[in-house]
């Protein structure tokens, strides 16, 4: 393998596991290198992928390190966080099954155009990037198609301080749903500076014990470490799971399926919007390597996870029964 400086490294299969690929990938030069047997690596974002002769994705050597929270837009833009949320990283996924994400490794942006931001919510909501920042407290719009200099990357969507304590972002139509302190707080995207109104928990929850939100169709999903239910947007509770989980620290939400990543546990639970009943569940068993998933995206037919055992993002595709 080649550094920066073009000095060679040799990789032993006893050598344990190698490092990964920091957040500083920017300055690491991408390439490619045929062994022997016909195969080739190929060096990206996603560390030193291996195709055999085929062209089949196989083995895999670092990637990304620390992943934290996740994004993905319909386009293919996958956002993964790095380095304590504190930076973006972009990746292009297509729509087949065996492809790795695909990247130049030069684009790792400061969370907040700025040196000290760190995000605690990232998701698309139609127009864009909304970016939830616990060190300004206020949400950003994030733009990664428009990050050369001078252009617009960063637009302030509330104040500075706007928020005590933000700890998590949902959003659904025009209006972001975030988790802030001990309440959960509306903002109108349209107006986002206005003062939003708070949501209602059910009387047994307390807001502080919630990890995790998202929504979808016209309902919130909220997690604690143990429970996830569903509420409409009154507050009224839907419904909520029975069998307790480990450590729920994500969420991700389409109309028919929620993903529950039981980072505890080591898990992905699938639950059904209608009623929360368990549809599947993806472990270790089900993926290749070590599986410690940490935050997911869902878009389409894809569910994206942040592996932080295998310091990689994971895609599954959901393929509903019938």
């Amino acid at each position: 393998m080649l550094s920066e400086g073009g000095a060679g490294y040799p990789l032993s299969a006893a050598a344990g596991s190698p490092p990964a690929i920091s957040g500083e990938c920017a300055y690491y030069p991408t390439g490619a290198a045929a062994d022997p047997s016909g195969g080739t690596w190929i060096s990206c974002a996603q560390g030193l992928l291996y195709f055999d002769r085929n062209g089949r994705a196989g083995r895999r050597l670092g990637g990304f390190a620390d992943p934290g929270l996740i994004a993905v837009g319909p386009d293919g833009t996958v956002l993964t966080l790095l380095e304590g949320n504190g930076r973006i990283t972009r990746s292009l996924a297509d729509d087949f099954s065996d492809a790795p994400l695909s990247c130049n490794a030069n684009e790792p942006w400061r969370v907040g155009d700025g040196w000290t931001g760190r995000a605690v919510g990232i998701v698309f909501d139609g127009d864009g990037y909304l970016v939830l920042d616990r060190v300004a407290k206020r949400l950003w719009r994030f733009d990664p198609n428009h990050t050369g200099w001078h252009e617009q990357t960063w637009t302030p969507l509330t104040k500075d301080g706007a928020f005590q304590n933000p700890r998590a972002i949902a959003v659904d139509d025009d209006t972001a749903y975030v988790l802030d302190g001990n309440v959960i707080r509306f903002v109108d995207l349209s107006d986002p500076e206005t003062a939003g109104g708070v949501l209602p928990l059910p009387a047994d929850i307390t807001a502080s014990a919630v990890t995790a939100l998202s929504a979808a169709d016209g309902r919130l999903f909220v997690a604690t470490p143990y429970i996830v239910f569903a509420i409409d947007l009154s507050g009224h509770e839907l419904w909520r799971t029975a069998t307790p989980f480990s450590g729920v620290t994500s969420l991700a939400a389409r109309s028919d399926a929620v993903f529950v990543v039981d980072r505890s546990a080591r898990r992905v639970i699938v639950l059904s919007t209608d009623d929360g009943r368990s549809a599947a569940a993806l472990t270790s068993a089900e993926v290749r390597g070590s599986f410690e998933p940490v935050t997911a995206a869902v878009e389409g037919k894809w569910l994206f996870v942040t592996d932080a055992a295998g310091d990689r993002v994971v895609r599954f595709r959901y393929a509903p029964a019938g």
